[in-house]
């Protein structure tokens, strides 16, 4: 249902922004998916709580249009008993089962014998929240045009333009999934008409599944000037779409429940209602996440007590939560940016009864709290310290992981001896890079005195290191942590065309986080835009608009013409929307409105010209999947995160 965020474009061709990657993944010829190569599928769980026989839904609430009578509920599904209680969990929770598959993996999952590349999954998903890439592109002298300062618009005099050409494929598109793409691009950056369409077709519900979908969520991103009679009628049909399980299908009733906790930030009639309904024992299992999510993203001491309760008790409503909906507890508790849930969390953590995706979402999101700062010495010092207990004694690698990005990118940084062993005294596989990653993000935050002794500890492990995972983390590393005394031996690994695309595709994103843009520099990173690799010509590019390199538009406007692979084009497209320069505007657009073009390589222009057209600091998608422990994810909410 959109284009996926991550490498390996595979599954049903998708919604609008695939956190795809920008800097990192394997984009495939059959990009985009449902499902990213390097995510394991969403788990598929029978239900541990039976919903009641359905009950006649009221009335729909009035709107600007004239809604048919909404599709019937879905019958209850089958009550299935629940396993035998463990001894790791305090709840009861149902057995694991496969995702939905994938067309093809080809960094293969996590779960298939990938640990060691799960790292790349988890720097994707939080490469913005860390580094505001956006900013750093748009502030980094690439623009063209006129207006370069604080109300810079990259797309120039050409934002009414791209609004229509995005409306004409989210009205008239063929395929769902480019509508969706169309549609998630206008909720970022679109109007009050635009809210009113969203309305019309969730209210309607006669949509394909994937434009319910984003039309629902779309109602929660957007962040235009609405009219009094736009706010209600929004106002009213979430509150509906909350009470009312045959308000929609149940995917799409829980991205509008996503929807209705970003609109509660500043509507406390939703808020009310949100909170309100957390009392309801008989939700659909797809809706729970959704709705804890939603009460972290309010961001609101009045959902606090809920997201404690779900934490310490493990029950929404009075129903028991299965081990991954107790994660999203931990997760939303860290996304309303409470100091307080502190204690709660590192509970979750050390309790040998919580399950292992909410142990590891727990260490995720002491890290999201010990990262945006605010907290005392003393809540600090317990944030840190399950930490450093797992990252020293737990048996679970991804746990560990998850632990030491946490203490690496907390503020100030935490365990850097803990991380350096983790590397050079035989540390698991999968570990290594997170360690390596840790550091580099410490290095960033510490004055040059004291982050010295840890560059030059990077660049040693890198120069000594044999295998592609970790030799590519220590080059983000180096990258992260401005090293510029690695910046030979980066581009040496550049310019081996024999080396893995992995390992080039991470030292041109390094050379453009230093900041160099010496001629040889650039001359690597111009000749990388030429290969056929699309992970090395994706990541040269950001690496030049990251260096302030005002051709980087044009040139790969040039590229996008001249090959004709979908994957190539796929990341050209991208990396143009995230430049943010003016000339990329032309080329977007083109692609969107050529029916001509790979379907997928449309959608991925629709989510360019979002992405360009969205001129908030911290953008709502990616603020969403940030420190988010994506193994750990439901259905929906594993859709969620993998929107760009």
């Amino acid at each position: 249902m959109k284009p996926t965020r991550i490498a390996g474009m595979t599954g049903r061709a998708g919604f609008s922004a695939a956190v795809a990657l920008v800097l990192l993944g394997a984009v495939a010829a059959d990009a985009l998916a449902h499902g990213s190569s390097l995510l394991p599928p969403p788990p598929k769980e029978p239900p541990r709580r039976t919903p009641p026989p359905p009950r006649p839904p009221p009335p729909p609430p009035p709107l600007p249009i004239d809604p048919p009578p909404a599709p019937p509920p879905e019958p209850p599904p089958e009550p299935v008993p629940p396993p035998a209680p463990s001894d790791d969990v305090d709840t009861p929770t149902g057995p694991a089962t496969g995702k939905r598959p994938a067309v093809r993996d080809p960094v293969r999952a996590y779960k298939t014998g990938g640990e060691d590349r799960s790292w790349r999954i988890w720097w994707e998903f939080n490469r913005e929240h860390l580094l505001g890439l956006r900013s750093l592109l748009r502030n980094s002298g690439t623009k063209t045009g006129e207006g370069h300062g604080e109300g810079y618009d990259p797309l120039a005099g050409r934002r009414a333009e791209a609004l229509m050409a995005l409306r004409r494929v989210a009205h008239h598109g063929e395929e769902p999934t480019l509508r969706a793409s169309a549609i998630i691009a206008l909720g970022r950056f679109g109007e009050d008409d635009d809210a009113r369409t969203f309305l019309k077709l969730v209210s309607e519900g006669r949509a394909p599944g994937d434009v319910l979908e984003a039309a629902a969520l779309a109602l929660g991103l957007l962040d235009a000037e609405e009219s009094a009679a736009t706010r209600e009628s929004a106002r009213d049909w979430l509150g509906y779409a909350l009470e009312n399980e045959a308000a929609l299908p149940p995917r799409a009733r829980a991205f509008s429940i996503v929807a209705a906790g970003l609109r509660a930030r500043s509507d406390k009639a939703i808020l009310v209602r949100l909170v309100a309904a957390c009392a309801d024992p008989a939700r659909r299992d797809e809706e729970v996440a959704a709705l804890l999510l939603a009460c972290g993203l309010a961001r609101d001491p009045m959902a606090q007590p809920e997201l404690l309760r779900a934490a310490r008790r493990g029950t929404v409503g009075g129903a028991q939560l299965s081990d991954e909906e107790r994660a999203h507890a931990a997760q939303a508790l860290a996304l309303s940016g409470e100091a307080s849930a502190v204690p709660a969390i590192a509970a979750l953590m050390r309790s040998r009864r919580s399950g292992v995706q909410t142990r590891r979402s727990a260490a995720l999101a002491l890290g999201r709290l010990l990262r945006e700062g605010g907290l005392d010495d003393e809540r600090a010092r317990a944030a840190a310290e399950p930490l450093l207990e797992a990252l020293r004694e737990s048996p679970d690698p991804m746990l560990r992981g998850f632990a030491a990005v946490s203490l690496g990118g907390a503020t100030p940084p935490r365990g850097i001896p803990d991380l350096r062993d983790a590397i050079d005294r035989g540390g698991n596989a999968a570990l290594r890079p997170y360690a390596a990653l840790a550091l580099g993000l410490a290095a960033r935050s510490l004055h040059d005195e004291s982050a010295r002794p840890i560059r030059a500890f990077l660049a040693g492990e890198l120069a000594k290191s044999r295998e592609i995972e970790l030799s590519s983390a220590l080059s983000l590393a180096l990258g992260l942590a401005r090293a510029l005394e690695a910046k030979d031996a980066l581009l040496e690994r550049l310019e081996d065309g024999g080396s893995p695309t992995q390992e080039r595709g991470a030292a041109a994103q390094a050379l453009g986080l230093l900041g160099d843009a010496t001629p040889r520099v650039a001359a690597a990173l111009a000749a990388a835009l030429e290969e056929r690799s699309a992970d090395v010509v994706q990541d040269a590019a950001l690496a030049m608009g990251l260096l302030g390199r005002r051709e980087t538009a044009e040139l790969l406007a040039v590229r996008l013409r001249k090959t004709d692979s979908g994957a190539v084009q796929g990341r050209i497209v991208l990396a143009l929307g995230y430049l943010g320069n003016a000339a990329s505007v032309g080329p977007l657009l083109e692609t969107l409105e050529d029916p001509a073009q790979n379907e997928i390589v449309r959608e991925f222009a629709a989510t360019a010209l979002g992405i360009l057209g969205d001129r908030r600091e911290r953008d709502v998608l990616f603020d969403l999947d940030a420190w988010c422990n994506y193994l750990g994810a439901t259905t929906s909410t594993h859709e969620l995160i993998r929107l760009y």
